[in-house]
């Protein structure tokens, strides 16, 4: 046989940090432009930066070759130049050719 007890600790028990957890309260945000968007819906940034984050997705693994690897970063410094983003397009672009620098050394030999 199994018996369940159920028992009030009573409000003391209650922690006061999620007093303000319930819905209703006056500090909530009635106006629904004030809270966050609902996931799905696009904004002007999201539509903005589209083509970066899908890039993203597209992003080769670090076992791609290295012409694979650098053809993308070079694709997603055009992306970010694209969206004002002219520091982390030069990242980019720095990375790339760190790469093209490696795959040449590699081919030659070291000498370059």
């Amino acid at each position: 046989m199994t018996r369940f007890v159920i028992t009030d600790p009573g409000t003391a028990a209650h922690s006061a940090k999620n007093k303000h957890a319930a819905p209703g309260l006056p500090n909530q945000s009635q106006n629904h432009s004030e809270r966050n968007p609902m996931v799905g819906t696009r904004t002007a940034e999201t539509t903005l930066y589209a083509p970066v984050m899908e890039l993203m997705h597209q992003r080769p693994g670090a076992a791609a070759p290295e012409e694979d690897r650098a053809n993308w970063l070079f694709r997603m410094a055009d992306a970010l130049d694209e969206v004002g983003l002219s520091a982390e397009a030069e990242d980019a672009r720095e990375a790339a050719m760190a790469i093209v620098r490696q795959a040449i050394e590699t081919i030659s030999g070291g000498v370059l």
